[in-house]
């Protein structure tokens, strides 16, 4: 009776524990602190440290034994184990590994290629290859070797996978639909967007409830969201979270001509600057026929996926998605901390803001991602690089679906401004 007492006390507690590793520091929270998603989702610590050396064979670049998810660009920084955005709790006994928040919304600068990174929370995640991971991960489970004898001792597509979770038949989901690429946001001066329209399209205006829905991507549901440490993130977000500074040199007297140019083609839509975000249209929607950017984004989120929405947190009243709705263009978003959220448009697709600036025929159409030095003359990261030190860099192609440069274009969205114009618009962009 008393080895059986033992042995129930200790199945108790195993089987029961629900133990997040958690942090002081707020941003230390936001890069590594769970939002649940390890629950139901996680991957076991052990499993997440042996996949890289078992299979490194589907590795986009070499393995490194310090730092094995950096060929996915996922950021490491010193004394920590796991990279950022990603968090580990232990379920039932077993530490697991998950992703968070910060795996879409931390990224990283360099001056040059020898500087040491700057890592730069709530900004877009630039370097990292979240479908290079996801592919990786589907290797592995596919290879004959995925076994327990030989195991045991993170661009992305918003709307498809949520499909999935919602039983959609996605075999005849419409061809049209198929691609729902879209660019991964900067997420700073929340509490300042309350009441906008929010996510590229513009389909809900709350940010608590905006919130929720991306923790699906962070492998977090409704019995298994971790709102307290959702909460500490959210309160961050909404009331410190800040860009920091443009860090080079700004031509003041260039800038002060390219503020007059910014209030009048700019402003309605983006915001007086990067800190007073007042203007008739910002945080409403254009129109795609208006805009005229490509549209596969707008298209992947349908009627019918909006209504199943309305069913999420059904069981919480208080928590019941209520906001969401089909939209038929993208939203108008203030441009706070702009020099960091390269490359531009919905999809990632025009690679710096000079170019942005240029009609769609002369914008780069293949260009390389994932390289973190910094263009200061051109307001972007250097996009030429294939590679660097045996890491892969994500060559976009502009001619594929869902990743077109066109659009944002005319003398409105200033691509028939003069040579003049356009370097001091793009000096007092600087200062946002």
């Amino acid at each position: 009776m008393a080895l059986f007492l033992v042995f129930a006390i200790y199945a108790l507690v195993r089987f029961s524990s629900d133990v997040p590793v958690t942090y002081t520091n707020i941003e230390d929270h936001f890069k590594y602190g769970s939002t649940g998603g390890e629950r139901g989702s996680g991957i076991p610590y052990s499993l997440w440290k042996v996949m890289p050396i078992i299979f490194r064979q589907y590795l986009p670049g070499d393995y490194d034994a310090l730092k094995p998810y950096s060929a996915f660009g996922f950021i490491y920084e010193e004394g920590k184990d796991l990279p950022v955005g990603t968090s580990r709790r232990n379920v039932q006994g077993i530490d697991r590994v998950f992703l968070n928040c910060a795996i879409c919304h931390v990224g990283t600068v360099r001056d040059t290629p020898e500087s040491k990174p700057r890592v730069i929370a709530g900004m877009p995640a630039n370097v990292v290859d979240l479908q290079g991971f996801e592919r990786f991960l589907f290797n592995c489970a596919f290879d004959e070797n995925f076994t327990a004898q030989r195991i045991l001792p993170g661009r992305v597509d918003t709307f498809n996978p949520p499909k999935v979770l919602l039983n959609f038949r996605m075999d005849r989901v419409p061809a049209s639909e198929w691609v729902g690429n879209c660019d991964l946001p900067s997420i700073w001066n929340q509490g300042k967007r309350k009441g906008m329209w929010l996510h590229w399209d513009g389909n809900n205006n709350s940010v608590e409830e905006r919130n929720r829905s991306a923790s699906f991507g962070t492998g977090a549901n409704p019995p298994t969201l971790d709102r307290a440490s959702m909460k500490r993130t959210e309160d961050w977000l909404y009331n410190d979270a800040a860009p920091p500074a443009y860090p080079y040199p700004i031509d003041q007297a260039l800038a002060a001509r390219g503020e007059p140019v910014y209030t009048e083609y700019c402003a309605q839509c983006h915001g007086k600057n990067g800190r007073d975000f007042t203007g008739q249209y910002v945080g409403q929607v254009t129109r795609i026929e208006i805009i005229g950017t490509d549209r596969h984004r707008l298209d992947s989120y349908t009627e019918e996926l909006c209504a199943n929405q309305s069913l999420l947190y059904a069981a919480f009243p208080e928590e019941r998605f209520k906001h969401f709705r089909k939209t038929y263009g993208y939203a108008n978003h203030p441009l706070d901390g702009v020099w960091l959220r390269a490359p531009y448009l919905h999809n990632g697709s025009v690679a710096t803001l000079r170019d942005l600036l240029e009609p769609a025929a002369n914008r780069p159409k293949i260009f390389y991602r994932g390289y973190d030095v910094y263009d200061p003359k051109r307001v972007g990261f250097i996009s030429d690089v294939p590679s660097e030190k045996g890491r892969a860099h994500f060559r976009f192609d502009t001619n594929l679906p869902g990743n077109g440069n066109f659009g944002h274009e005319g003398r409105d969205y200033g691509t028939e401004l003069g040579a003049g114009e356009k370097e001091a618009l793009l000096e007092y962009l600087k200062t946002f």
